[in-house]
């Protein structure tokens, strides 16, 4: 029998733009302010203020992408206690989103979207000094706005719209994510107008697995799906339908759809491209197809309006282990780290061994696994942090290979 590790229950704040019944505060800065760490801030339909967090551990719960909507020029997540984790789920954040100072922020069903201007486009998420997990996220950089009619071509200078993630000094992993690149509609064909890139890394490590990565599309210059610099490791796994591309100009045709900066002047980046993910473009630098797959988690579930999974339903989760009768662990946690960046796991996304629960198996003969359970009958309820799920699996060659990590709210 499964059993989860102990979690003590937070206070609940609700917050409510229309100040319905049971609602604590009307605007999220207000819930911010009185919560304590290991809070959960429930958040109703509607449009709210920026979001900034500053050495608490917070989680932070919409009613679903659409419905509830956070503006505000940049939002911010910084010095997450240490151990902690904040948790933002179920938001549509417009603004710039930035982590820092040694945030640890887990984002799931969520769209953020970067500020678009007349001039430059801001990333939808910049990460620095952070470690950063998203799935089921759509993140898109900010656009360079069109001229307005009757103004004739926009763009005195050189513009550059938005990169959908940016990552420095920073852990990023995704999982069926979107990275799209801002687009950049300045049309004045004397200055340079680049499009934004899906994913920009500097002295970062990143694991992209089953996501879409394109670059923005611009007059001059388009944006490329992966660029990599400073000592970077991105390593990109998946199958069709999930696309590196870059976006297209006008001028100088597709962008590449991956760009590693090679200098004998620059700390060496590398990309690993795992699997079959198809890569529609030119690479440049050092950029290595490999054939193997790694182990694949898919989980069968009833999803609610907010995007959170059912909790009274049967939940089905799926290995694609890729090695027949081979041993594997399933681990079980609420809170998602990084390895440390050295062999085997280098930089991937795992649960902490000393607090997650564990079951083990074999796999069968075609190199899969499946378990079945109802949340409701295990957790008693609803969950007031993200369950996440994992799969190690055990090579007869001895090696060990992480599988991508689920995490999500079951509610009722």
């Amino acid at each position: 029998m499964l059993t989860p590790a102990l979690v003590l229950l937070p206070t609940i704040w609700i917050v409510d733009a229309a100040a319905g019944p049971g609602s604590h505060f009307t605007d999220i800065p207000a819930a911010i302010a009185a919560a304590s760490s290991g809070d959960t801030i429930l958040v109703r339909a509607g449009t709210y203020s920026a979001i900034s967090i500053n050495a608490k551990e917070l989680t932070i719960r919409g009613a679903g992408v659409g419905a509830t909507v956070v503006n505000g020029t940049s939002h911010a997540v910084l010095a997450t206690p240490p151990g902690g984790v904040n948790v933002l789920a179920g938001l549509t954040i417009q603004g710039e989103f930035v982590t820092s100072q040694n945030a640890r922020v887990t984002l799931l069903d969520c769209a953020l979207v970067g500020s678009a201007t007349a001039f430059l486009g801001s990333p939808a998420l910049r990460a620095v000094e952070s470690e950063v997990f998203a799935l089921r996220c759509d993140f898109t950089g900010g656009s360079v706005l069109a001229p307005a009619s009757g103004l004739g071509p926009s763009g005195i200078g050189q513009t550059y719209a938005g990169t959908a993630v940016t990552i420095g000094g920073s852990n990023f992993a995704a999982y069926d994510c979107d990275l799209k690149g801002g687009d950049n509609f300045a049309n004045n064909p004397f200055m340079q107008h680049a499009g934004g890139h899906g994913l920009a890394a500097s002295l970062s490590w990143a694991r992209v697995d089953s996501c879409r990565l394109s670059g923005g599309n611009g007059m001059h210059a388009a944006g490329q799906g992966v660029y990599a610099n400073g000592g970077s490791h991105v390593g990109i796994h998946g199958d069709a339908p999930d696309i590196v591309t870059g976006g297209t100009s006008g001028f100088s045709g597709a962008g590449p759809a991956i760009y590693v900066l090679a200098s004998p002047f620059a700390v060496p980046s590398d990309v690993i491209v795992h699997g079959a993910t198809p890569v529609l473009g030119t690479v440049s630098g050092p950029v290595t197809f490999a054939s193997t797959h790694l182990p694949e988690l898919t989980v069968a579930a009833t999803t609610l309006a907010s995007g959170e999974t059912d909790a009274s339903q049967p939940v089905t989760v799926t290995l694609d282990g890729l090695a027949p009768a081979a041993l594997y662990a399933f681990l079980f946690d609420i809170r998602p780290r990084y390895a440390a960046v050295q062999a085997p796991f280098a930089g991937d996304l795992l649960l902490d061994l000393g607090t997650a629960g564990l079951f083990v198996g074999t796999l069968d003969g075609l190199g899969q696994a499946q378990l079945g359970f109802v949340p409701l009958a295990i957790f008693g309820g609803s969950m007031p942090v993200p369950v996440c799920m994992q799969f190690a699996v055990f090579d007869p060659s001895g090696s060990i290979r992480l599988s991508n990590l689920d995490a999500r709210f079951y509610s009722l």
